[in-house]
């Protein structure tokens, strides 16, 4: 047998190498063969790439599908976000006062659906909308339009590879469903993104990312034909089945009206008698259709899309998690930390863009000051309990002692770090710059060898 399952080794040159490419081979059950293993048919193929009406047809017709995209924004968007050293909250007035919100939500959404989206932002600078934004002229935002990438077409890119921007879009022919085509400069837009791809299929997309769905389409399919064929199976859960004597016979006599006639009258005498009425030479019986372990095989089909999207199963259908002491705290976790990535990748240089513009409003809250030492922070989805909080809390108590105690910190940094902000804080915040002192140098020994004490004392 060790002669048949042998190292099957393929040379080739290329130059000066000699380049092997190397695999086990059993000549007799064909393992490792070309032609002869199965599994060398099992090809991966290219997605079926779906059109702007597929997405519309799929959010607006699978409730999968739409449950899949409104989950992943809501999510992105529910805690929202705060801004470090804004105490007085004037960024979250501006965000209400512009509607800004509803916007980004909607940009992020159709962004998941279509694979990318803009918010084409009004801004009263003295300049058009295909002119760079003029930061230092910003008299106030006037507006808020979102597109999707189906209505913002690539128009110019930045070519210039010395560029930090290369490759990047730098105009935008937006073409709306009403109303005529314009362009817009790329510092006037805020871009959203869908999942990331190769730059060969950003090319191919026309300078965009794809749809979350477009490489769940097959399990979406998958899962809609399961859940119609659970349906159907209900419909027959149950079948009557009767026997007539010389059936063949009537029909072919062309006495079909006579079989039909009889069919309705079992039917009739079944609803209203609940009995079958029968002649002596007919029978008629119930036969149920087996559905066992289709459950188990629907479960499987809801953890692969489960797995696919990243959303627990509990979060996806709507759950409860099954099994003894079973809470889905951890699938829960990992789904947040799943959502805080997003929210860095997907979110974070728009709101940083969109808070510069807001901050360098003349007409705003901050009166184009830029606000000192400001940072965009995500509140965090995971809550902990009220005996959690108290846990952490002593913890740091007892921490902060141990620290002013040692004299590392002072009492009036404790509390400025813990209660100084708008909430709770667990960052600790020097007042003032620490340094080291270095210890004095021992003086250096001259050299020179005391005198001996003189013997004629003594």
């Amino acid at each position: 047998m060790g002669a048949l399952m042998t190292a099957k080794t393929k040379s080739t040159t290329c130059g000066m190498k000699m380049v092997k490419n190397d695999g086990w081979g059993n000549l007799l059950t064909g393992f490792g063969i070309k032609g002869k293993d199965k599994r060398t048919g099992t090809l991966i193929q290219g997605p079926t790439q779906l059109s702007e009406q597929e997405f519309n047809d799929l959010y607006r017709a699978d409730g999968l599908a739409k449950r899949i995209i409104n989950l992943l924004v809501e999510d992105m968007t529910r805690r929202w976000f705060t801004i470090e050293n804004d105490t007085d909250g004037l960024m979250e007035a501006e965000f209400r006062k512009l509607k800004a919100k509803p916007a980004v939500i909607r940009a992020l959404r159709q962004a998941s659906l279509h694979g990318g989206a803009i918010i084409v932002v009004g801004i009263d600078d003295g300049g058009t909308y295909e002119m760079p934004v003029n930061e230092g002229n910003i008299r106030r935002l006037t507006h808020f339009h979102v597109f999707d990438k189906w209505r913002a077409i690539v128009d110019k890119e930045y070519t210039d590879p010395t560029d930090e921007k290369f490759g990047k879009t730098e105009l935008y022919r937006v073409q709306p469903i009403t109303g005529g085509s314009f362009i817009v400069h790329e510092s006037r837009v805020l871009r959203f993104d869908g999942a990331d791809v190769s730059d060969q299929t950003r090319r191919e997309n026309n300078g965009w990312n794809d749809s979350d769905l477009q490489v769940l389409y097959e399990r979406l399919r998958g899962m809609g034909e399961a859940l119609g064929g659970a349906e159907h199976m209900l419909t027959e859960f149950t079948l009557g089945v009767m026997t007539m004597k010389d059936l063949q016979g009537l029909i072919a006599a062309g006495k079909e009206s006579l079989v039909r006639t009889r069919l309705n009258m079992i039917d009739l005498s079944k609803h209203v008698l609940n009995t079958v009425l029968l002649d002596e030479n007919e029978t008629y019986n119930k036969i149920g259709s087996p559905v066992a372990g289709f459950a188990e095989v629907l479960d499987k089909l809801i953890q692969g899309l489960s797995s696919y999207t990243g959303i627990p199963v509990t979060v996806l259908m709507g759950e409860s998690p099954a099994g003894l002491n079973a809470t889905g705290a951890s699938d829960i976790r990992r789904y947040y930390d799943m959502i805080g990535a997003r929210q860095e990748e997907r979110m974070l240089e728009q709101m940083e863009r969109l808070c510069t513009l807001i901050m360098a409003q003349r007409e705003g809250e901050f009166h184009g000051q830029e606000l000192k030492g400001w940072k965009v922070k995500f509140s965090p989805l995971w809550e902990p309990t009220d005996a959690e909080i108290v846990d952490t809390r002593n913890k740091q108590a007892q921490s902060d002692n141990l620290y002013v105690t040692m004299g590392a910190l002072t009492p009036e940094e404790v509390a400025q770090s813990r209660f100084g902000g708008n909430s709770y804080s667990l960052d600790t915040k020097l007042g003032y710059e620490r340094t080291i002192e270095e210890p004095d140098e021992p003086d250096e020994p001259t050299g020179t060898v005391p005198p001996a004490p003189d013997a004629s004392a003594e």
